[in-house]
């Protein structure tokens, strides 16, 4: 019998990479494989709305995870719709890790105040700026702006300590930074490999026998 593949592949760079460049990437992927037996399920620093976008793209409909593993969201016609531990949101059974944007938006404001350190996250910006900022179109920033899970900011304090003080504070409210391009994110503290682990798990129990691979684009960082 052959296999299930399912192919897990990493679509990241930073927000202003060329349009078509997560595109053009998971179709060399597509180009690459038979359709009928395979699963491609994208993992990204992008949003759900990002993600849902690139799959219409891609006329694909498979599981994908977002925001750096923050959630894997799982069609409800996939696995017979049992996935354990999963809210149902929009058409899916999402299993989230991650804190809500609300809550790590809040949090991040409330210790950049305390510690008098000028920020500028996503939240604070208007469509038009994230568009002009980034170097991107308009659909392309009002879809990177659908955040659920992490908040991309700048620090405006100009301060060579600021940066060490604000990560430091967040660190101690159990948020963790990382740096991508000229923007920090900022969201739970989490296992990257988590959502990849729980849909190999659901992949294992609904086929006899699968076949999983892992294509990760190692010049993306972050």
């Amino acid at each position: 019998m052959t296999p299930r593949l399912v192919i897990f592949s990493e679509l990241d760079g930073p927000l202003h990479d060329p349009p078509g460049s997560a595109l053009a990437k998971a179709a060399r992927v597509l180009d690459a494989v038979t359709h009928a037996n395979v699963s491609l399920i994208l993992s990204s620093r992008k949003t759900r709305a990002e993600l849902e976008h690139l799959q219409q793209e891609l006329g694909i409909a498979d599981p994908f995870i977002c925001e750096s593993g923050a959630a894997a969201f799982v069609p409800f016609d996939c696995f017979g719709g049992d996935v354990p531990g999963a809210r149902q949101i929009a058409g899916y059974n999402a299993v989230e890790f991650g804190r809500t944007y609300a809550d790590v938006v809040a949090t991040l404001h409330s210790i950049a105040r305390k510690l008098r350190v000028a920020i500028q996250g996503f939240s604070d910006m208007s469509v038009e700026d994230v568009a002009r900022e980034c170097q991107v179109t308009l659909l392309r920033a009002r879809l990177a702006k659908l955040r659920e899970y992490d908040e991309p900011f700048r620090i405006l304090d100009p301060h060579p300590g600021a940066r060490l003080r604000l990560f430091k504070a967040l660190q101690a409210a159990r948020l963790q930074c990382t740096t991508v391009g000229p923007y920090h994110h900022v969201g739970a503290p989490l296992n990257r490999y988590a959502a990849v682990n729980l849909l190999r798990t659901l992949y294992r129990r609904a086929h006899d026998r699968v076949l999983t691979v892992a294509l990760v684009d190692a010049a993306a960082g972050g």
